[in-house]
């Protein structure tokens, strides 16, 4: 004894049953579609700036050529260093009251490819719709570019005050051994029987000295009066992005619903009234 289920006749339990498919797979829809619109929507903002070099004033350049410059006391590296720094964005947030919109900021690994043309983007995610995200990132990279610049002045003028500092004792020293005009080391040591250590510079006489001394006073002064910008290029944030996916879960549900139907008839056709459909 062969039993047989033809297709033909799954076919015709399906279509026998189509109103209830339907039905099912729109109450299952409609279910997704209320529930995407409980949920918050998350939106997104980005903005492109271009690693370039800073700007100063040409006495502060020409000095800072002479010195050694570590990255840490790079304008353009300490700004794109602090984009990301969590501290920096919570003090931002909390300074313009945004402290309870849920904000972050991020890069996407996929964008390293752009870092190595010197472009960086970074990216604003949040998900309220009363948030001006474009306006917040642009604010928030202002924000970011005065703080650099504060720490790079603290920096630079520490490195200004440090050789300001050995120029200014070798000043005392010069003016105490009354070495007006610059001379050679062995005069100097013919000269100067006590034992003094710090003679590069001294031997330059009281007047260069006081010069040069002069001069990096001027320069502190110019680091104080933050005379030197960042030379930053970028695109300003304009608009944001719905990146939610509230449309998946009417998708999805539209898809738990059709199947779901489909496996209760089918259960209730060949389960419970198998005899009618076997084939002897």
């Amino acid at each position: 004894m062969t039993k047989k289920i033809h297709i033909n006749l799954i076919i015709k339990i399906l279509l026998k049953r189509f109103y209830l498919i339907i039905l099912t797979t729109f109450i299952f829809a409609s279910c997704g579609y209320l529930y995407s619109k409980i949920i918050p929507k998350i939106y997104e903002t980005k903005i492109s700036l271009y690693k370039s070099p800073y700007h100063a004033s040409a006495a502060l350049k020409d000095m800072m050529k002479k010195i050694v410059i570590s990255k840490h006391t790079n304008l353009s590296n300490i700004f794109f260093e602090r984009i990301l720094s969590e501290d920096i964005f919570n003090t931002f947030l909390e300074k313009e009251g945004l402290k309870d919109y849920n904000l972050s900021i991020y890069q996407k690994k996929w964008d390293s490819e752009l870092n190595l043309n010197k472009i960086n983007i970074y990216y604003l995610k949040y998900n309220k719709d009363e948030v001006n995200g474009p306006d917040i990132l642009n604010r928030y990279i202002d924000y970011v570019l005065d703080v650099s610049t504060t720490v790079y002045t603290v920096r630079i003028i520490d490195i200004l005050e440090a050789e300001a500092n050995k120029l200014r004792q070798a000043l005392k020293i010069a003016i105490a051994l009354d070495i007006k005009e610059p001379i050679s080391k062995t005069t100097f040591l013919i000269n100067n029987s006590e034992n003094v250590t710090n003679f590069e510079g001294i031997n330059s006489g009281y007047i260069i000295l006081g010069e040069k001394v002069a001069s990096l006073n001027k320069l502190i002064d110019v680091a104080k009066k933050q005379e030197h910008e960042l030379d930053l290029i970028f695109d300003k944030s304009s608009s944001s992005k719905n990146i939610s996916f509230n449309n998946i879960f009417i998708f999805f549900s539209s898809l738990v619903g059709f199947f779901l139907s489909v496996f209760v008839i089918f259960v209730k056709e060949f389960f419970f009234k198998k005899n009618k459909y076997l084939n002897i």
